[in-house]
């Protein structure tokens, strides 16, 4: 790949090249369309994350308990530091369904718009918030402390619109981008990729008309980097008209 896209030769480096982070980018937004294999990684593991995280086996209470809840144990195993890094994204971007509550952290864990910690601006410990959301539930109606509502009426609130179902199943982690409920591996890699502004050129460079290499040839003419004497020059490599085309 490299080859074709940069040298022709393995043992010699173009002067004008493009970008590795442009020629990852989506066909719409200029790029090609190839896919970065560190964020390939990165959305692997978040992926693996999130099916952890909803595995109802002690494998799954393992990985709630330890990453999910907010809680950082300290470990500092392999696999520990590895998913360190994607445990932000997947609290962010998942929300937890009340069913019966028994699952559910009730100050760490997000089941409101936000964790109520966060809702409460908490800048403290997060040591001692052990509750359930199960210990505000009994039989089938909210019953919310007094002194909790006074202090914090609007939470109060928030937590009287979520309804219990009369015949309360068990509680439901969801992926919040999705419309299913779950992560598929593109949602995943638009999350890790971010937006990207889209160009009308793409469909006049991606045609299917176009041979290939004649379609890469315009990107890298599109993109200004076809060693044309101009670009040499700028590189501080200047060769006589002619010459820059073995280059």
């Amino acid at each position: 790949m490299s080859n074709f896209l940069w040298s022709g030769n393995i043992d010699v480096r173009k002067l004008v090249i493009i970008s590795w982070d442009n020629v990852c980018l989506s066909k719409d937004a200029g790029g090609l369309g190839i896919r970065d294999p560190i964020k390939l990684n990165q959305e692997a593991n978040i992926k693996f994350c999130w099916d952890s995280f909803t595995a109802s086996s002690i494998w799954g209470n393992y990985f709630r308990n330890q990453f999910l809840s907010g809680r950082d144990s300290g470990g500092r195993s392999p696999l520990h530091i590895a998913l360190k890094a994607c445990i932000s994204l997947v609290h962010i971007n998942s929300r937890w369904l009340v069913g019966d509550g028994t699952n559910i952290h009730l100050w760490t864990d997000k089941w409101l718009q936000n964790p109520i910690l966060s809702i409460i601006m908490w800048s403290g410990n997060n040591k001692g918030f052990n509750s359930r959301v199960s210990s505000l539930i009994s039989d089938e109606t909210w019953c919310i402390p007094a002194n909790f509502v006074d202090r914090y009426p609007s939470v109060s609130t928030m937590i009287k619109d979520i309804r219990i179902h009369p015949s309360p199943a068990a509680d439901q982690l969801i992926w919040e981008p999705s419309s299913t409920g779950k992560p598929s591996f593109a949602d995943i890699y638009t999350l890790v990729q971010g937006s990207m502004t889209k160009t009308s050129l793409s469909r006049v460079i991606w045609n299917q008309f176009i041979p290939p290499r004649n379609t890469v040839l315009v990107w890298r003419l599109i993109h200004g980097r076809l060693p044309t004497d101009d670009n040499l020059r700028r590189k501080r490599r200047y060769f006589p008209f002619g010459l820059s085309t073995l280059f």
